[in-house]
C-alpha cells in the first residue's frame, strides 16, 4: 500500500523548515540557514520515509524545497519585527465556561513592543470579516485573544494577526513581462489577515498586505475580539442545550459547503434547501464598517438585558474584614433576543427609517432571532472540524 505524502504532511515539513530557520540564531547568512535547515529536514526519520519512497514522492519533496526558497524570501530580516516565539502553545478560558487549546506558529513583536501572530498555510488565506461574522472564520481573531491572555496585554499592545501562505507563486509571464517578474512574486509572497492601523507604519517597508479593508483601529479590535468570545459562548449554549437544528448554511441560496454533517443528517440540497442557514451578506462598499457597527450593536443590546443576582460568597474568618462578610453583587448578562412581535416592529421601523442603507427583513429577523440560525459557531455545531484548535465545555 502506497504512503504518499499529502497535504498534511506538505504542511508539516515545512512548518518545521522555518521553525529551525528562524531559531537558528548563529552568524550564519540567512541563505545558509536555510538550506540547513531544508537538509537537516530531509534527514528527519519520518520525512526521509515518506519523500524518499519513489519518484512521486522525490518530486513532491523538490517543490516543498522549491516553496520552502520562496517563501523564506519574507522571512529575511526586517529591522521592525523580531521573532518573539514559535510554536506557542495556549490555553484560553472564556467567560469561564470554555477552555480553547491551540498552537500559534509565530509569534512577532515590533520595535515598539506590539505583539502579532503569524500562522503558516500551504493554501490560501484571508481575514473576510463577512465569513467571521457569520462565525465561520475565527481563527486570527482568536489567535489574538490568546495573545493577550497568555501575554496578560491589552488589545493597544497588539499589531495584528496574519496568515505567511507557503508557496511558489504562479505568474503569467506573458501578461507580466520579464522586466516586472521578480517584482511581481516578491508581491505574492505577502503575510494576509488584519492589521492595527496605528501599527502600520512599522509594516510599511515588509511584505505586509495592508490595504484599508483589513486594517482597524483599536476600538474595532476590541470590537472584533468581543464579538469573537460572543460567538464561542454562543456556540456553547446551543450544544449545552441539545438543539441542534439541521441547517447547514449556504452561501448562495443554491448549494451548501462541502459536505456539513450529510453523514449524520443526509441533507440533500435539491430536498431541504428550506431548512438551510443563509449567511448574512452585506454590500462590497462600506462591508467592513457595516459589519462592525452589527457586531458592536449586538454588545449593546446584550448589554440592555442584564440580570443582576446576588451570591453570597464565603470566606476564611483569617482573611476577611466587615466588608468582604457583605454578599457580593455579580452582574450577569443574558441575550437580547427579540419575540417575533418584537422583531416585526423593528423590521417596520428599518423600513421607514430615512437611512441611505436599511437592513433588509432577513437580516433583521437574523440578528434578533431566538440563536438557532445566526448566533454560533458553525464548525462547532455542525460537525466542521476545527484543525487548529480544541474546544472543551466546563
Amino acid at each position: 500500500e502506497s504512503i504518499h505524502p499529502d497535504a498534511r504532511h506538505h504542511g508539516t515539513y515545512l512548518h518545521r523548515v522555518f521553525e529551525r530557520v528562524m531559531g537558528d540564531s548563529s552568524s550564519e547568512s540567512f541563505d545558509d540557514k536555510l538550506e540547513k535547515a531544508i537538509a537537516q529536514t530531509n534527514q528527519d526519520q519520518p520525512f526521509e520515509i515518506l519523500y524518499t519512497e519513489d519518484q512521486e514522492s522525490r518530486f513532491s519533496r523538490q517543490i516543498l524545497e522549491d516553496i520552502a526558497r520562496s517563501t523564506a524570501s519574507v522571512l529575511r530580516d526586517n529591522a521592525a519585527v523580531k521573532v518573539e516565539r514559535e510554536e506557542v502553545k495556549f490555553d484560553l478560558l472564556l467567560a469561564n465556561s470554555i477552555k480553547i487549546t491551540g498552537i500559534i506558529d509565530r509569534v512577532d513583536r515590533l520595535t515598539d513592543g506590539a505583539l502579532g501572530v503569524v500562522d503558516y498555510k500551504t493554501g490560501k488565506n484571508v481575514f473576510d470579516i463577512q465569513k467571521f461574522y457569520n462565525g465561520l472564520s475565527p481563527q486570527l481573531v482568536t489567535y489574538l485573544e490568546a495573545l493577550r491572555q497568555t501575554y496578560k496585554v491589552d488589545a493597544d499592545q497588539l499589531f495584528g494577526a496574519m496568515y505567511l501562505h507557503m508557496q511558489v507563486p504562479q505568474l503569467n509571464l506573458a501578461q507580466i513581462g520579464l522586466e516586472k517578474l521578480a517584482a511581481q512574486a516578491h508581491k505574492e509572497l505577502t503575510y494576509k489577515g488584519l492589521f492595527v492601523a496605528s501599527e502600520t507604519e512599522h509594516l510599511a517597508g515588509g511584505n505586509y498586505d495592508l490595504q484599508k479593508t483589513v486594517t482597524y483601529d483599536k476600538e474595532d479590535l476590541e470590537t472584533l475580539l468581543d464579538y469573537n468570545i460572543k460567538l464561542f459562548t454562543s456556540a456553547a449554549e446551543v450544544i449545552r442545550s441539545g438543539n441542534f437544528a439541521v441547517n447547514p448554511y449556504t452561501e448562495d441560496g443554491k448549494s451548501v459547503q462541502g459536505d456539513q454533517i450529510k453523514a449524520i443528517t443526509h441533507f440533500e440540497a435539491d430536498r431541504h434547501m428550506g431548512q438551510a442557514r443563509k449567511l448574512l451578506r452585506l454590500p462590497s462598499k462600506g462591508k467592513k464598517e457595516a459589519y462592525l457597527e452589527l457586531m458592536a450593536k449586538a454588545k449593546e443590546d446584550n448589554q440592555m438585558q442584564v440580570a443582576e443576582k446576588t451570591i453570597p460568597l464565603s470566606c476564611h474568618q483569617s482573611s476577611c474584614d466587615s466588608r468582604q462578610k457583605r454578599p457580593r453583587r455579580i452582574t450577569m448578562l443574558t441575550k437580547a433576543f427579540l419575540s417575533p412581535a418584537e422583531i416585526e416592529e423593528r423590521i417596520a421601523q428599518e423600513a421607514a427609517s430615512d437611512k441611505d442603507r436599511k437592513l433588509t427583513p432577513e437580516q433583521i429577523e437574523a440578528i434578533y432571532s431566538n440563536g438557532t440560525n445566526i448566533w454560533y459557531l458553525p464548525q462547532l455545531v455542525q460537525g466542521k472540524p476545527l484543525s487548529w484548535l480544541s474546544v472543551s465545555l466546563i
